[in-house]
């Protein structure tokens, strides 16, 4: 039988002809799943990046490559900010509001293109085209992408180009080839951070494999792929230089939890494995939606499984609510896991076929490369699991994996390998199916009963397997129909313990309505999948016959292409959602208040829940109650995630702090020691949105006597005019100012200002065993990262937290300094004044006028990489009140400047990496013009 590839002698170069029309045709089903891209009003929805993040002064492009310092939420901290990558060209060029519309497609696009090219190498042909398109619409890639990490999807493409350029059969320098394809992981690193660590341990170890199977004596094979790897590493690690001191100065130094002892791992364990996917969901890879998609997804396709559980619920949940007590999240998804019914029948396909060892269409080292590429998908799988499963807790001891949170994004590399092996499959039955002469030319029928009366015993084992397995696939779905009592009475438990969880009580006759239709939605996908499945099996039976060889072989490309676009395109629409940005961002009275000067203030919800019971109070204030958890969710969910951010409003409250700074983890235990109102007034939150009614009560249960709290302003929740009815309700509410409202702007005037001078400082100091006994007792009420965090703390910074913690410290007249300084403190004279020139995230300008000796205070999270100037003279920047900085200042008039400059050494590196790999890609280029 013939192995010679569908490309012909084009195998002799890097083939990447035909790249445009491939695009054209992947363009199709990607503007029909995104055509509302180009409605001016719209952009797409996203969880990790949204418009008003984008559009936040400290997002800017290209400042934020010099570093990010994330000021809107709490005390601000270090962020990642961007690196020279793919998704910072795109933002630079687009804009927010581009960006935010096209960036997903564009995601989606690259990742296709660079599969597709991967396949030409692999000399597929004209069917790369169904491998490119199968990686752009696979359903993981899509949600991942529409989720707002489409950095991660590029990731995934930059390692398919790297696979092209490892395998390519390219005339020129080899080492060439493979810096390029170091380059490319290297990329991935700075796109996908984490994922592209993990996805460049699977590339590097192809590298090995691709030299080892090679013919040739075994040391000059070994000595070979070691050297390759090397090449790939080195080159990998010159371009992501920035990615990766950046991830470890904020996502492993001087993160809480990161320590590489037994006990801190162990601490971790159930943080880092929280988004585990469970073992029954692996069937979503064939099945799709076959737990639901999104949360909001209407007609029942609500997610109900159990991933991205906090793991204190599998206790509570397999006990049926009588063991342990639940926190955080509960079953909040992993995104979809469906990787297409052809590319896993492919991808079988090529797996049965490896067997062969004789006459069998692929060749000895193909044959190895599948089974690789199946361990792949096997291993990325078992590691999914997370906690549900035996497997990860080995690769959990690996050093410093205990830094990579959710084990789900092993998916990811199931998926991306799944669709490798596919590829492999897909060339097995090209060179049955597609190359050689026409065997005959009569209609399909009669083509058939002639194939088959002479075709090979593989060939009709695997037609008859894939019968008996299309019966089988029919008898589940029909089980499965029969059970839909069983499930839907499932779903409505799963609603119960949820509930019972967080002390509450679902409402009866709403979650039987939700699991019914839940029920239904599984059922109906499950069917969905054996439709499919139909006529993918007579389209690879047919191709097995040799219909499609000669003038038919476009026919069968084209029926395969449009069987897997129809498939994935119409399962993907759950995870495209629009919003209409000018609605979602429209501003209301009460932001307009707070976005005055913000940043001499922060901003906190009022912990209703901390302080009242309303299952305890008088009838008449439950609807309160009420009223303060409808606007307590659009808080939550519009405020401090979009308008906030759009509009600049610094926020005490955090959005997404997966990994917190072990300074703050310590300060924030010890304030669960501390009056209540000591965060805020160390903290510059001098808004607190609650319920006017009891602003009086905190005056006189919290404030005793001082009577700080005041109303600045009333309001009430409103419904906006003219808007769609089909937004979100939290989209659809905004608030009006009202002398009688029910809520309220409370001003605190306790809370110290953003800038202020003392003259009263000191180092505290404390008996070490009295510390000890302070720390133990908070231990218990903390989370076992921030309470490791608090005892690791020096004695010095110990006493400075629990005097911080004092009810009769008084913020106000004494700030704490965590060493001395020579000048000694002055009386209780004032210091003087301070005011603002000017605020930029990275860069704040002061002015004061110093009347004594004193430290000027800001109220901003203290980082080395701060620097400050006074009269633009270096001076040196103070550790206050433990996690706030400051500088000391002499009598006079003075402009102090703080300014943010953390090293960019990486940043320099990248870029000088990157010019030689554009350098390389010429050569590259020109070489293979050279060989046509």
């Amino acid at each position: 039988m013939s192995k010679k590839s569908a490309d012909g002698n084009q195998r002799s170069r890097l083939n990447a002809s035909g790249l445009p029309v491939f695009l054209l045709i992947l363009a199709v089903p990607l503007v029909v799943l995104f055509w509302r891209s180009f409605d001016p009003d719209y952009v797409h929805f996203s969880n990790d990046g949204p418009l008003g993040a984008l559009m936040s002064t400290r997002a800017q492009v290209p400042e934020s490559l010099f570093g990010s310092w994330a000021d809107l939420n709490s005390y601000g901290s270090r962020d990642i900010g961007t690196t020279p990558n793919i998704t910072f060209v795109l933002l630079w060029l687009l804009g927010p509001v581009g960006f935010s519309k096209f960036y997903v497609p564009i995601t989606l696009l690259f990742v296709g293109g660079c599969a597709w090219l991967f396949a030409r190498q692999l000399g597929l042909g004209s069917l790369a085209t169904l491998i490119g398109l199968a990686a752009a619409l696979n359903a993981d890639f899509v949600g991942t992408s529409c989720w707002g990490v489409g950095s991660q999807t590029i990731c995934f493409g930059l390692n398919y180009l790297a696979l092209a350029l490892i395998i390519s059969p390219h005339s020129m320098s080899s080492w060439l080839r493979y810096s390029l394809a170091g380059f490319a992981v290297g990329l991935g690193v700075m796109e996908g951070f984490d994922n592209g660590a993990l996805f460049s341990l699977f590339t590097g170890t192809f590298v090995l494999v691709h030299s080892m199977l090679k013919d040739g004596p075994v040391a000059k094979r070994v000595v070979s792929g070691v050297a390759q790897l090397a090449i790939v590493a080195i080159c990998a690690g010159f371009i992501a230089a920035a990615a990766l001191a950046t991830l470890v100065g904020t996502q492993i130094k001087g993160v809480a939890g990161t320590a590489q002892d037994v006990e801190s791992k162990a601490a971790r364990w159930s943080f880092a494995t929280q988004y585990s996917i469970t073992k029954k969901e692996a069937l979503g890879m064939v099945v799709p939606g076959l737990f639901g998609f999104r949360h909001d997804t209407p007609g029942g396709g609500e997610y109900w499984a159990r991933s991205g559980s906090d793991p204190s619920w599998d206790e509570f949940v397999d006990s049926g609510g009588q063991k342990g007590q639940p926190r955080g999240a509960f079953r909040a998804g992993a995104g979809s896991t469906y990787a297409g019914i052809v590319v896993v029948l492919l991808a079988f396909y090529g797996l049965v076929q490896s067997f062969r060892k004789r006459d069998g269409p692929l060749t000895k080292e193909e044959r190895r490369f599948v089974w690789f590429w199946a361990g792949v998908v096997l291993v990325a799988v078992l590691l999914m699991f997370g906690r549900f499963a035996p497997f990860y807790q080995f690769f959990y001891a690996l050093p410093f994996v205990s830094t990579i949170r959710n084990p789900a994004k092993f998916l990811h590399v199931a998926e991306w390998s799944l669709i490798i092996a596919s590829a492999y499959g897909l060339k097995a039955l090209s060179v049955t199916g597609f190359n050689g002469m026409v065997i005959n030319s009569s209609a399909l029928m009669a083509h058939w009963k002639s194939w088959w009366s002479k075709a090979a015993k593989f060939d009709r084992r695997w037609i008859i397997g894939s019968v008996l397995g299309l019966v089988l696939v029919a008898l589940t779905w029909l089980v499965l129909a029969s059970s839909r009592d069983a499930l839907e009475r499932h779903i409505v438990g799963l609603t119960n313990l949820q509930y019972a969880g967080m002390g509450l009580q679902a409402d009866q006759t709403v979650a039987t309505e939700s699991a019914a239709a839940n029920a239904r939605n599984s059922i109906r996908q499950a069917g969905r999948t054996f439709l499919f499945l139909v006529p993918a099996v007579a389209l690879v039976a047919v191709t097995l016959s040799g219909y499609f060889r000669g003038s038919r072989a476009k026919l069968g490309v084209a029926l395969f292409v449009a069987l897997v676009a129809a498939d994935m395109v119409t399962i993907n629409r759950p995870w495209v959602v629009f919003v209409n940005w000018k609605v979602k961002y429209e501003s209301n009275p009460v932001i307009e208040f707070l976005r005055e000067r913000p940043y001499e203030h922060r901003v906190a919800i009022f912990p209703l829940d901390r302080f009242v019971d309303f299952r305890r109070v008088p009838p008449e204030l439950r609807p309160l109650g009420q009223l303060f958890s409808t606007f307590a969710q659009i808080y939550g969910i519009e405020w401090t995630q979009h308008l906030f951010q759009f509009y600049n409003i610094q926020s005490l409250d955090i959005i997404q702090e997966p990994r917190v700074a072990q300074d703050k983890a310590a300060f924030e235990s010890a304030m669960t020691s501390a009056p209540p109102f000591r965060r805020w007034e160390l903290s510059n939150t001098r808004y607190l949105l609650g319920l006017s009614a009891f602003v009086e009560s905190l005056n006189q249960q919290l404030d005793v006597g001082k009577g700080r709290f005041r109303i600045a302003q009333r309001f009430d929740l409103a419904m906006k005019t003219g808007v769609d009815q089909s937004v979100p309700q939290s989209e659809q509410i905004t608030t009006v100012i009202n002398t009688n409202g029910q809520l309220a702007v409370i001003d605190f005037g306790g809370a110290l200002p953003r800038a202020k001078l003392y003259s009263q400082w000191r180092v505290s100091t404390n008996d070490p065993a009295a510390l000890q006994t302070w720390v133990k007792a908070i231990q218990p009420v903390v989370p076992p990262d921030w309470g490791a965090a608090l005892a690791a703390q020096n004695q010095t910074d110990l006493a400075t937290l629990h005097e911080l913690a004092q009810k009769d410290f008084d913020p106000t007249q004494t700030v704490l300094l965590a060493e001395p300084l020579a000048a000694a403190p002055g009386t209780n004279q004032n210091p003087g004044e301070v005011r603002f020139e000017s605020y930029a995230p990275k860069r704040i300008v002061l002015s004061a006028k110093v009347d004594a000796p004193a430290v000027l205070l800001l109220n901003d999270k203290y980082d080395p990489s701060w620097k400050v100037l006074v009269d633009g003279q270096h001076a040196k920047l103070l550790r206050c009140n433990f996690i706030m900085r400051g500088v000391q200042l002499m009598p006079g008039e003075h402009r102090i400047e703080f300014r943010f400059a953390p090293p960019v050494t990486g940043l320099y590196v990248s870029l000088c990496a990157l010019l030689v790999g554009v350098v390389m890609l010429v050569c590259l280029a020109v070489g293979a013009r050279k060989g046509d």
